[in-house]
């Protein structure tokens, strides 16, 4: 009975994405050439990037978006305190900075159809995709450049 219920599992998995591509967040290491991790996604999926900023110490947590194109949107960024590198007065007309006296949220929506991210050696980078999560530097060495992006199978 067990035998059957794998292969019904199977074969509707297979049957769910022959009927129709199947979307992939890939992370690609350009430092070992090589797929590192995928998360099957659908578009209107979001996955999180949390880490603690370098040198000032706030934790960073960034939301993004997989759009109907297959891009990868930055929706929102919020840290405690402002840190360099951080949003403040963006370039970009679409962002939106609310401070609530605890946190700072800065929502955009800034297009990468390929976001590219340097793993850092120290810093605890967490991606979370779904229900799972991996720690970028249990991945690849860090300073390795990670290549994210949405691939179509």
């Amino acid at each position: 009975m067990v035998k059957e219920a794998i292969y019904f599992f199977v074969f509707f998995c297979l049957l769910e994405c022959a009927s129709e591509p199947c979307l992939y967040l890939q992370l690609y290491s350009t430092d070992q050439e090589k797929v590192v991790k995928e998360f099957r996604v659908e578009t209107g999926d979001a996955f999180y990037l949390d880490y603690t900023h370098s040198s000032e110490k706030t934790p960073i947590h960034d939301v993004f978006v997989i759009d109907g194109k297959g891009n990868i949107v930055l929706i929102e960024e919020q840290y405690n305190w402002y840190a360099v590198g951080l949003e403040s007065n963006s370039e970009y007309k679409e962002a939106c900075i609310i401070f609530d006296g605890k946190v700072t949220r800065v929502l955009l929506n800034r297009l990468f159809p390929v976001f590219s991210l340097r793993v850092g050696w120290l810093a605890d980078q967490v991606l979370t995709c779904g229900e799972e999560e991996c720690r970028l530097k249990e991945l690849t060495d860090g300073g390795d450049l990670l290549q994210i992006s949405v691939v179509q199978k």
